[in-house]
């Protein structure tokens, strides 16, 4: 027929395959919203139990293990973390039935999607922690920053001790003991509190900023610490952690060993100026020490 044109050859293909991209692009697109919502509206609301084992080498083989809870980054104010919040946070704590709570810093919201909640209001409810020996705390930097003086009181009214640059005995039964150091920012001064401590007594740390992690002596042999929130997003074989400046990736979340002793930092609890979590649920971390002698 005159006039009639054949279409080239290859354009099928061409559309398929524009039809075809156009669909994944979408998919994607799709993916990455549905991701955002998760990661904003919901999976900051979890809670979850995080459970470790760890060995020390400080810790006589006769002697039993000891489960330490470690809570970091509450947060109070930020979304999500409210009083009612923080009851199940706590209840939580004590279901785990442990020897010694350590609260990690970073009780204070951050300067963004925050409806500030007193330490008057909320230090009470941590008051009603039950743990075997001892409730320790340290103050993180915007804790010290806002407020330090009234939120350091009010956790002390709550029976809980408040540590920086500064030790404390847990006795044990039948006149054991081992020490838990709180470190705060100056390391400068790491040194004279180990130099405080009678010798062959185990002796673990908390610090809130991972990045001290190389200024602790390496007699505390087990360092919990926070801070990071785990990097805020996790996507597995892509590691692309989100992290306060000055922390190294390999700091992000979980269990570092350098220079003779280890680390576990915590992804804590509350959400900071970035109100995301992805892949990377609030946790309690509950952390049962054994001998490794």
């Amino acid at each position: 027929m005159e006039g009639y044109n054949k279409m080239p050859q290859g354009s099928g293909f061409v559309g398929l395959l524009i039809g075809f991209l156009s669909k994944f692009i979408l998919l994607l697109v799709l993916l990455a919203v549905g991701a955002g919502v998760w990661g904003v509206m919901q999976e900051p609301d979890q809670l979850r139990y995080t459970q470790v084992k760890m060995k020390s080498g400080q810790w006589p083989l006769h002697w039993q293990p000891i489960r330490v809870v470690v809570v970091s980054d509450l947060h109070m104010g930020s979304p999500y973390i409210d009083l009612d919040k923080l009851e199940t946070v706590v209840g939580l704590i004590n279901n785990a039935e442990p020897d010694v709570v350590l609260l990690l810093g970073s009780f204070m919201p951050g300067d963004f999607f925050k409806t500030p909640i007193s330490p008057l209001d909320f230090a009470p409810v941590l008051g009603k922690i039950k743990a075997k020996f001892e409730v320790l705390a340290l103050l993180g930097r915007r804790d010290a920053l806002d407020g330090g003086k009234q939120l350091a009181d009010a956790l002390k009214q709550a029976k809980i001790k408040v540590l920086s640059n500064s030790a404390a005995p847990i006795k044990l039964a039948q006149k054991k003991r081992f020490w838990i150091v709180g470190f705060n920012d100056r390391p400068l001064y790491y040194q004279n509190v180990m130099a405080k401590l009678p010798r062959g007594e185990p002796v673990f740390g908390m610090v809130h900023n991972p990045a001290r992690f190389p200024d602790i002596p390496p007699k505390v042999d087990i360092v919990f610490a926070g801070y990071t929130h785990g990097g805020l997003v996790n996507v597995p074989e892509f590691p692309l952690p989100v992290l306060p400046t000055g922390v190294p990736k390999r700091y992000a979340y979980g269990l570092v060993s350098e220079n003779e002793h280890q680390m576990f930092v915590t992804a804590g609890i509350g959400t900071d100026e970035y109100p995301i979590r992805l892949n990377n649920k609030p946790e309690i971390l509950v952390v049962t020490v054994v001998s490794g002698q």
